[in-house]
């Protein structure tokens, strides 16, 4: 019953609130609202031309001469960079542009992120084939490969449920993406994230399975799931990148997650060791197969490695910079961990030498984590490296020539 109480309590007090102000329902009472002298020293405050018609008249205008002159470029682009906001809503572009101007000292609000000032903006419904509300395993699948699967599930069709792992061994329910798409046409590629590189967004460009989390072998022997028993024959995420096509010649492979790739009986760090049961070691394999094509490889582990990689003496680049997920950019250690902007610039330098052009995918993927976690400030500091890995991209680009998304 208390419920229903609390209810009829809340309904009298609306009554009351309406009945004596007439324009409640028209005229809400307004949130708190700085004064003008506190506008006046709050992060600059208004600036004298914002107070003037003639400054938004000209603003207008200028945006609108702007967006007339934009002309369709018609050809085909050489080089593709998606870029990709892991968990970056409407709501946090608004909050994270408002954060980015209160950096530079100003009221944030008139700010622009450098994507928003691309001349097309889309939206896309987002769902899964068996789900109302998308995970980023699925999303990835639709966006990478065109073609939606179920909630949980990477690279494969909807015939795939999840956990279904007899069905994902059936290459027939297997996705394209369209970094496999750009291999067989002769292109360079390379994935980036600042979560693990195993994780589901980036998974989705080279990866097969019924789970986004069978991210190692333990973590398919570990399952307790009746839909995993007895799952055998299953090859986990990070040993379909080092072992499979198209991972295998992705030139770029920068983000986090490096204990997937190391036995748990051999330490990457004084601390730590890996997660796999099967005692490969993923990350000599991938050196072993450059080696065997009598390719140049480096393997880098710090920011330091990143910066001082001399790009023209090396054909692939593996850089895992964290045992797990990167860490959040504000609570990083700076010398030691590159930023998302230093890693795309690194693969783009990377991919630049390639004749036929290139397609490179890059993940903010700890804005998602910080909402998950309710970190908000974080989720905007992350939005902003996005920014400024967009910005780098951009700078180092010819639009003629590369379509950036």
């Amino acid at each position: 019953m208390q419920p229903v109480l609390v209810v009829v309590f809340a309904c009298m007090l609306a009554t009351v609130s309406a009945t004596s102000d007439p324009y409640h329902n028209v005229q809400p009472e307004l949130p708190f609202m700085f004064s003008p002298a506190d506008n006046a020293t709050f992060l600059g405050g208004i600036s004298e031309q914002e107070n003037t018609t003639k400054y938004w008249r000209e603003l207008s205008v200028g945006v609108l001469q702007e967006k007339l002159t934009i002309t369709k470029k018609k050809g085909v682009a050489k080089n593709l960079i998606l870029f990709l906001g892991d968990g970056m809503s409407l709501a946090t572009l608004a909050a994270a542009r408002i954060y980015l101007g209160q950096l530079k000292k100003e009221a944030g609000e008139n700010t622009f992120l450098s994507f928003e000032k691309f001349p097309y903006t889309g939206l896309a419904k987002t769902y899964c084939a068996d789900s109302q509300v998308a995970d980023s395993a699925c999303s990835a699948t639709a966006y990478l490969t065109g073609v939606k699967g179920n909630i949980y599930t990477v690279g494969v069709t909807a015939s795939v449920g999840l956990r279904d792992w007899r069905n994902m061994k059936n290459e027939s329910y297997h996705t394209t993406s369209i970094l496999k798409w750009a291999q067989d046409a002769g292109k360079g590629t390379g994935i980036i994230s600042t979560s693990r590189i195993t994780d589901a967004s980036p998974a989705a460009t080279y990866a097969h399975s019924a789970y986004r989390l069978w991210q190692t072998d333990l973590d398919i022997k570990n399952d307790t799931d009746y839909r995993a028993t007895n799952a055998t024959g299953v090859k986990d995420i990070a040993s379909q990148l080092m072992e499979n096509s198209p991972g295998t010649g992705f030139k770029v492979i920068l983000g986090g997650g490096r204990d997937a790739f190391l036995p748990n009986t051999e330490k990457h760090d004084p601390s730590m060791t890996g997660s796999r049961g099967d005692g490969k070691n993923l990350i000599q394999t991938w050196k072993k197969s450059k080696e065997n094509m009598k390719k140049s490889a480096s393997y880098i582990t710090n920011r330091d490695q990143l910066l001082g990689l001399d790009v023209n003496k090396t054909d692939y680049v593996l850089g895992l910079f964290q045992p797990g997920n990167m860490d959040y950019h504000k609570l990083s250690n700076k010398a030691q961990q590159p930023t998302l902007a230093e890693m795309t610039e690194l693969a783009i330098k990377m991919l630049q030498k390639e004749a036929k052009g290139f397609v490179l995918f890059v993940e903010g993927g700890r804005i998602d984590v910080a909402h998950h976690e309710n970190k908000a400030h974080l989720a905007l500091d992350e939005t902003v490296e996005l920014h400024k890995a967009v910005e780098r991209a951009v700078s180092m680009t010819d639009e003629e020539e590369t379509l950036i998304v």
